[in-house]
């Protein structure tokens, strides 16, 4: 078994436990990456993979991440999609309002939610690592960028009243530093929304021998 000895990246930690070890999917459903271990932080309880189980950092930016999902690169054939993700995001913006707030989507993929939001708010700025993607919404009227950084340059540090993160934060190599980027582009009191998926999901208990790959 492969042995993990970073430090944690919450906490700073050291000392992990393996909570889970097997097969994780890669990409699409039924697409299996073999023997991978899942590590707990014994102070935080942050959980987490090897890199080396993980799919490279380029692959987010050239699309071959959205191809192992089996997702078209043309943000028009995948939007449709991506937007059933907007209920939940709706779900948990409730009762806030948007109106004449300018706000900030890190991960945007396809613009979806830029799409749905564009009608109250008072501007939308998407930031996506997808080249091919970033280049549908720029077409698409946004402003866009491809990194927190490049955005920051541009003068949009501490511009936005609300921003969102529609689960991305799982896929990124150090959360605590990707939520101080992120935290360059609000406002002081502006909130932020961010998702992930949930290690307690009720098919981990419900489907023990199969959704843990998952």
């Amino acid at each position: 078994m492969k042995k993990y000895s970073m430090s944690c990246e919450i906490c700073n930690y050291n000392i992990w436990k393996v909570v889970y070890s097997g097969n994780i999917r890669d990409g699409v459903h039924g697409e299996l990456h073999n023997e991978a271990s899942v590590y707990q932080c014994k102070k935080c309880g942050v959980q987490r993979l090897l890199e080396s189980d993980c799919i490279p950092s380029e692959y987010y930016e050239t699309g071959e991440y959205r191809k192992k999902l089996e997702q078209s690169l043309y943000a028009k054939d995948v939007i449709h999609e991506h937007e059933a993700l907007n209920k939940y995001t709706f779900e948990a913006l409730w009762p806030h309002s948007i109106r004449n707030k300018n706000i900030v989507d890190i991960g945007c993929g396809s613009g979806h939610l830029l799409d749905a939001l564009s009608g109250a708010s008072k501007n939308q700025v998407g930031i996506e690592p997808c080249s091919p993607y970033l280049t549908s919404i720029i077409e698409k009227g946004y402003e866009a960028y491809s990194s927190i950084q490049d955005c920051t340059s541009k003068g949009r540090e501490k511009y936005f009243d609300l921003g969102f993160s529609i689960q991305v934060i799982e896929h990124v190599l150090n959360p605590r530093s990707f939520l101080e980027d992120i935290r360059l582009l609000l406002k002081p009191g502006a909130d932020l929304l961010i998702s992930t998926p949930n290690r307690d999901d009720i098919l981990m208990s419900l489907m023990p021998d199969d959704f843990p790959s998952f």
